[in-house]
């Protein structure tokens, strides 16, 4: 066997390995967002997975924030201020099937508490990043920048599917 031929398969998984890295850095990594609708328009959100080697992995998230996930998933191509947040949750999510009540004036995620929200959830990405043996920085994959006025605007850095629950 010739030199060359001996290493290929190593080369093939060392090129495979680079190409996922440049993937996951151009567009996140990949999340599945699984939900069930209880037929009267109303779903409520079931879980939020990464997927990393075709590998499904937990993102284990309270209601609240798998809403916030997917709200920020949807959203993935603009940057957003915490009041658009606000805003955008509580206009989506009203018909959430676990909404505990129709009729309340309280938002969901109010707009002061985002800031933790999006600590909380880069906290679980980098422990689901490490449990899948992914190399990534939730702060690249969860992004804060600050706008002209020094508004912070968020912006989720993924790719992201929609699931119904059989």
């Amino acid at each position: 066997m010739n030199e060359r031929n001996r290493f290929a398969p190593i080369l093939e998984e060392i090129e495979f390995f680079i190409a996922e890295r440049n993937q996951i850095a151009s567009s996140g990594p990949h999340l599945i967002i699984q939900y069930k609708s209880d037929g009267e328009g109303k779903r409520e959100i079931v879980s939020v997975r990464l997927v990393h080697r075709f590998r499904p992995f937990q993102i284990k998230l309270s209601r609240l924030g798998r809403i916030f996930v997917d709200f920020l998933a949807q959203r993935r191509h603009m940057w957003q201020t915490a009041s658009e947040i606000e805003a955008g949750i509580d206009e989506l999510y009203a018909n959430d099937a676990t909404h505990p009540h129709s009729k309340r004036r309280m938002p969901l995620i109010a707009r002061r508490i985002v800031k933790v929200y999006v600590q909380r959830l880069r906290n679980t990405l980098g422990r689901t990043f490490e449990e899948a043996g992914l190399k990534a920085d939730p702060y690249h994959i969860l992004r804060t920048e600050r706008s002209e006025s020094n508004q912070v605007l968020y912006k989720l850095l993924c790719t992201a599917e929609l699931r119904e629950e059989d």
